[in-house]
Parts: C-alpha cells; structure tokens; sequence
C-alpha cells in the first residue's frame, strides 16, 4: 500500500517535475524565434539613451500619483501600475519606451500586463528604478502644477 502511494505521488508530480540541462532546451514548434520583448537596462545605458537627440524615449513612471509628484526622472509620464492597463492607449506607437518605479518590481509588472494585453513590441524595463537614479545622484523633478 506504501509503495503504491508513492508511485500514484510520483505520477503526479511528474509534469511538474525539471529534469536535468534537457527540461531547459526549448522545444522546435516550427515558430521562429523572436527578440526579446523586455530588455533591461541600466543608469548609464538610460542616461546614453536620453542624450541622443531624436530617439523619440518615452519614460513611463508607473509609481502611484503621490510618489511620482514627490520627485521623478526628468521628462517622465506617470501611468501608475493600477492603471496600465485602461490608459495603453496613451503610449506612443514608435520610439523606445522605458518603464520605471522605485525598484523594478512594479514597472516589471506593468510590462507583463502589456503583453497579457497583446502589446508586442520591445519595451525597456529601467529595473534599478528612482532607487538606482538618485544612488548614481541623477537629478529628479517634482510634479508639473
């Protein structure tokens, strides 16, 4: 009887279960591959982005209103994360898109539910946040009245 309760455990933990370096190979479906959709950056890659003039970079700050009048990355749009989703809308169609928070749990979040909305297109995850921007002494703006 305890052998047959392990075997039936056994049995159905197996789907589950990661096995070795060839549960890590990812299997052929004929689809081709495509570029990574979220890519991270850092302050000194963000800060070389904003220096380039006519890159069309649109920094979305997706902390809450409170947070984002108490000091932001210059130039910044603040789309909290409990809002993402209704106000997609608002993103620009072309030029990079940089999302940001406090430390990059949020903004990481917000990227996700951009593509559970089907939105396929690279977005640029600034995953250090204002935490990295002012430890690096990048200046930050409050809230245009």
């Amino acid at each position: 009887m305890r052998l047959l309760a392990l075997l039936v455990l056994a049995l159905a933990a197996a789907p589950f279960a990661v096995r070795g370096a060839a549960a890590a190979q990812p299997v052929a479906t004929g689809e081709p591959t495509r570029a990574p959709t979220m890519i991270e950056i850092t302050v000194e890659e963000l800060l070389e982005r904003t220096r380039e003039p006519g890159r069309g970079l649109t920094l979305i700050d997706v902390r809450s209103a409170q947070e984002f009048a108490a000091g932001h990355l210059p130039g910044a749009i603040n789309i909290p994360l409990d809002q993402i989703g209704t106000r997609a809308g608002e993103l620009p169609a072309d030029g990079d898109i940089v999302f940001y928070c406090q430390s990059g749990t949020r903004s990481r979040l917000a990227i996700e539910v951009l593509r559970a909305m089907g939105i396929d297109r690279p977005l640029l995850h600034f995953g250090g946040g204002m935490s990295a921007w002012q430890a690096a002494g990048q200046p930050t703006e409050p809230a245009r009245e």
